[in-house]
């Protein structure tokens, strides 16, 4: 029945992901032949169009992540929470089975508008001197001598989506036990959670700091703070799936 669960969670998000991603997916591989083109050229209309370019490129990349993260706290609501929740009780599966499909959901999209950017943005590898294969080559071996630049980068990014994620969801699932509006409510818990989760991570890395006074710092790409950060996602993770299960209204 897991499997089925995951089928339908898949379909949902498919619906709304697959067009947001294939018209951003054309987007971005024009943008990426245009800045091609345009940095062997010179001339106003050139700097003109790279400037208005640039930022829409930038926005889109992180625009469809944030879109997903969003969708999945929508999603779970709905299942769990809304009017449509009495439907999910019909059916013989578990709140965390759903909450756990909805999640890998998120998960999945996130790697597929990466991988679809990542594609996009070697198209003008065809039209190198070196050809396609021997340009992508150049581009991974790259990537791996300069493993130590971009890694740490990339999971903390991805972390901090998680934990984004992870806190919006279990806002909502606090605001559910109120009356009123759970947008307001739910955004309540939401600012009160960062600054409760942004306290226990700061002291954290107090401590982390102190015990290695040789230690430059702790700066936003930091293993320990990526590290704190996924250790908070893997709390919030085991309390909503034991929420799922014993509170929320799916039977």
């Amino acid at each position: 029945m897991l499997v089925k669960c995951m089928k339908y969670h898949t379909k949902a998000f498919a619906r709304i992901m697959l067009p947001l991603i294939t018209v951003f997916g054309f987007t971005w591989a024009i943008l990426a032949l245009y800045l091609n083109y345009a940095v062997s050229h010179t001339g106003f209309l050139y700097v003109l169009m790279l400037v208005l370019m640039i930022p829409f490129f930038f926005f889109s990349i992180f625009g469809i992540p944030t879109f997903a993260c969003l969708y999945a706290a929508k999603r779970y609501d709905d299942v769990m929470f809304s009017d449509k929740a009495f439907l999910m009780r019909m059916l013989p599966v578990t709140g965390r089975a759903h909450f756990i499909c909805i999640f890998l959901n998120s998960v999945f999209w996130y790697f597929v508008s990466m991988g679809v950017l990542a594609l996009s943005l070697l198209l003008p590898l065809f039209s190198s001197e070196d050809g396609f294969f021997r340009g992508i080559y150049s581009v991974f071996q790259k990537l791996i001598e300069d493993r130590s630049e971009w890694l740490p980068m990339f999971f903390s990014g991805f972390a901090t989506l998680l934990f984004f994620e992870l806190t919006i969801i279990l806002a909502g699932t606090l605001a559910a036990r109120h009356n009123g509006s759970r947008v307001l409510i739910g955004f309540a818990y939401f600012i009160a959670l960062q600054f409760v989760f942004s306290f226990v991570q700061g002291m954290v890395l107090a401590v982390v700091k102190g015990a290695n006074e040789n230690d430059a710092g702790t700066g936003y790409f930091d293993i320990s703070t990526t590290v704190s950060r996924i250790v908070i996602c893997v709390g919030i993770f085991v309390f909503i799936s034991w929420y799922a299960d014993k509170k929320a209204d799916v039977r």
